[in-house]
């Protein structure tokens, strides 16, 4: 059995955890790691049923219940009312954005990994080396930027938000990016993301946010994670920003099943 750090960027540090389930893990050394790192992933481990998966999750805080209940199921959906379903690529963004509580870690469990070059990888991206990348005057002018949000409740989610680009981890006090990217070009037909900078001209924020999605996509402060069968990963959702790859091929078969925990 095997848990992986996958941040800092570059580093993989791998550790032998005893036990056959997560259910047998310290609890405390994964919030540790994860407060580290960001990232875990566990490989090895055996699948948990929804009890056992709620019963993991609760470890770590009380879990957000959605109009659907506590566990989204995401795979590829005939006539589906959200993007998410379908087999498009999905926007950089942030869990629990539209919602009052935001959670602070995302728990996925794979129960069906992609194929070879099938495409379905989900994006992650460290904010904290987003910022710490940019210069003196790229972070003033960031700390500027609000942006409006809003997009068509079809689903679990949806409406109208406004946000400072750069804000504040309610968990440590550090400066984190919460940004959801617009323009893509595989969501212009269900749920589209409309974002604005008020203080801008249409053009001016349209150009704006076109160069600042393409920074976030960079090598360095992006991670690619390729889904095998019986993964499970925590994401620490209050400095990570994550999407979805296109599937490709016509093969989307990948199934995973997500909890957010507050």
């Amino acid at each position: 059995m095997q848990l992986s750090t996958l941040f800092p960027f570059g580093i993989a540090v791998s550790a032998e955890f005893e036990g056959q389930s997560l259910l047998e893990l310290n609890k405390d050394n994964i919030i540790d790691l994860i407060d580290k790192h960001a990232m875990l992933v566990f490989r090895g481990y055996s699948l948990l049923d929804d009890a056992q998966y709620i019963q993991f999750a609760k470890q770590f805080g009380p879990l957000l219940a959605w109009e659907f209940g506590e566990i989204l199921e995401l795979k590829i959906r005939t006539n589906p009312a959200n993007h998410i379903f379908t087999a498009g690529r999905v926007e950089l963004h942030w869990d629990g954005a539209f919602v009052g509580d935001r959670p602070h870690y995302n728990l996925f469990q794979c129960l069906q990994g992609s194929a070879e070059g099938a495409g379905g990888e989900t994006l992650f991206v460290n904010t904290y080396e987003v910022l710490a990348k940019a210069n003196s005057t790229q972070l003033e002018h960031w700390k500027k930027i609000t942006i409006d949000y809003q997009t068509e409740k079809k689903a679990h989610y949806g409406g109208r938000i406004q946000e400072s680009l750069v804000s504040i981890n309610p968990y440590n006090g550090e400066k984190v990016i919460r940004y959801i990217e617009p323009f893509n070009e595989d969501n212009e037909q269900i749920n589209p993301m409309q974002a604005r900078i008020g203080a801008y001209s249409n053009a001016d924020s349209d150009q704006f946010l076109r160069d600042f999605t393409k920074r976030l996509y960079k090598d360095d402060v992006m991670y690619n994670h390729t889904w095998k069968t019986g993964d499970f990963l925590i994401a620490d959702n209050s400095c990570l920003l994550h999407g979805r790859s296109r599937f490709r091929n016509n093969n989307a078969q990948r199934h995973i099943k997500r909890i957010n925990i507050l």
